[in-house]
């Protein structure tokens, strides 16, 4: 495979999947791990384009094809990359301890069977997963381990680990350092022309810059990950970039546009089962309109709610931390000061845990 390379550039146009499956077709005398390679892609794009094993019959199919490749052969690494890819893709719909167990447990085959920028690659997603759980010291420890692997690759390779570092600073809280790393990594990543890497660097970018109140800034580069978005067809960074540019919209003035941008988010969300995209998005969603020279505090409440219900069944402490306190606002703002003091109380005593930086800590 393409190392760090595949990781952020890959292409996952429909042709793409089109051209495996009649590969695969007629393929049966090929060397098997070839052929447990092209499962895995095809059940891979398919996947990333927001397909689901539960109603996609060929994505099913070819995820049985590649383990039962896997166990014939005796051979764990052959299962190993496979894994840890599936499992770097159920993390960031939400289903964060289950992918991160899945590439912690492929990590050790990897790194003894496979070329260390694979394995790179799939430690900077494991670094960004435990991020969002806010186990910051295994974040660390893995992005390090990351570091070292990528350490003697190619430029792209390099820009990954500044990708999963900037997650790392946006999830702490360090807002400055995740904005200025995250502009750094979309500069570098338009230079070499890996364009899933520009999507991923201009959603850190247009998290960090809507956290510090700058709506402007992020505008344009959150237009231009949405536009590469459609070209690489990234379903998860799609929906975090389009709930992204409904709040920017709505906080430039412009609230029909942010609507649009929220339900088409959230619709993209909930027919692949993305709960983290639905709850960033609801949680943009009823920040804006708490913003708004008017505010709807009831719909940003409902909101509030449905955000903080998902942050809690996913683990997402430091989002959690972040949506209760939003969420104490709007209680307060309705009279219900007592249910106010209680998110506040939450909210605090977790920035104190985790040391966030953007929260005042208990």
């Amino acid at each position: 495979m393409g190392g760090a390379k595949v990781g952020w550039t890959y292409n996952q146009s429909g042709s793409d999947v089109d051209r495996l499956e009649r590969a695969l077709a007629g393929a049966e005398a090929a060397d098997p791990r070839l052929r447990a390679e092209a499962y895995f892609w095809v059940a891979f794009l398919r996947r990333q384009r927001g397909e689901v094993p539960e109603s996609s019959p060929p994505l099913r199919a070819a995820l049985e094809r590649a383990a039962e490749i896997g166990r014939t052969l005796g051979d764990l690494s052959v299962a190993a990359l496979p894994k840890a890819f599936m499992g770097s893709y159920v993390a960031f719909t939400g289903h964060l301890r289950e992918g991160a167990r899945e590439m912690r447990e492929a990590l050790d085959a990897l790194e003894a069977q496979v070329d260390p920028l694979s394995t790179a690659m799939v430690s900077d997603f494991l670094a960004m997963t435990y991020a969002r759980l806010g186990e910051f010291a295994a974040a660390e420890e893995t992005l390090a381990r990351a570091t070292r692997l990528a350490g003697g690759g190619d430029a792209i390779s390099r820009v990954d680990v500044m990708i999963a570092g900037s997650a790392i600073h946006l999830e702490r809280g360090e807002l400055d350092k995740a904005s200025a790393q995250s502009q750094e990594c979309a500069m570098r990543s338009e230079e070499l022309g890996a364009y899933a890497c520009v999507v991923a660097s201009n959603v850190m970018y247009g998290a960090a810059t809507l956290a510090l109140e700058d709506a402007p800034s992020a505008k344009g580069p959150l237009e231009r990950g949405n536009e590469l978005c459609m070209v690489t067809n990234m379903a998860p960074m799609r929906t975090l970039t389009q709930g992204l540019l409904g709040s920017v919209r709505a906080q430039l003035g412009d609230l029909p546009g942010g609507v649009a941008g929220w339900d088409e988010a959230l619709a993209g969300a909930r027919a692949m089962h993305d709960r983290f995209g639905e709850a960033q998005t609801l949680w943009g969603r009823g920040r804006s309109l708490a913003r708004q020279a008017t505010p709807d505090w009831g719909a940003a409440l409902a909101d509030f709610d449905g955000a903080v219900g998902l942050f809690e069944a996913m683990e997402t402490r430091p989002a959690l931390a972040r949506a209760l306190h939003d969420r104490s606002q709007a209680l307060r703002a309705l009279g219900r000061g007592d249910q106010a003091a209680d998110d506040e109380r939450r909210s605090a005593e977790l920035a104190r845990q985790l040391g966030l930086r953007d929260l005042p800590p208990a």
